[in-house]
């Protein structure tokens, strides 16, 4: 059965959340939530697919914005340059459980 508090806990203490609202992370796992039912998933994967959908929000909402940009110092001055280190490994994750499940995938039926 899906449990909002389990997945609000589990997004609460994952290291990538820290610093960020607590108001922000309740409205990404309440989205998430609703999101996710859209989705035909085995019940089992549920709780977990919200999970991902959740820290996919709060990355493309919240930690994309944060530190994308990595001042280098150089002998001769410093630059900036974009640091693309802090991926948004969640939505990869839920693509693969999407495909894991046959999500999406066309077949072909012979009778």
């Amino acid at each position: 059965m899906l449990s909002s508090t389990n997945i609000l806990d589990r997004v609460k203490t994952d290291p990538t959340s820290k610093g960020i609202d607590e108001a922000v992370i309740n409205y990404a796992v309440s989205d998430a939530t609703e999101a996710v039912k859209t989705y035909r998933l085995n019940k089992d994967i549920v709780e977990y697919a919200t999970y991902l959908y959740a820290r996919h929000l709060l990355f493309i909402r919240v930690l994309k914005h944060r530190e994308r940009f990595k001042v280098v110092k150089a002998e001769n001055g410093e630059y900036t340059k974009f640091d693309d280190a802090n991926g948004d490994d969640a939505w990869d994750e839920f693509q693969r459980l999407l495909k894991e499940q046959k999500y999406g995938q066309k077949t072909v039926h012979f009778y």
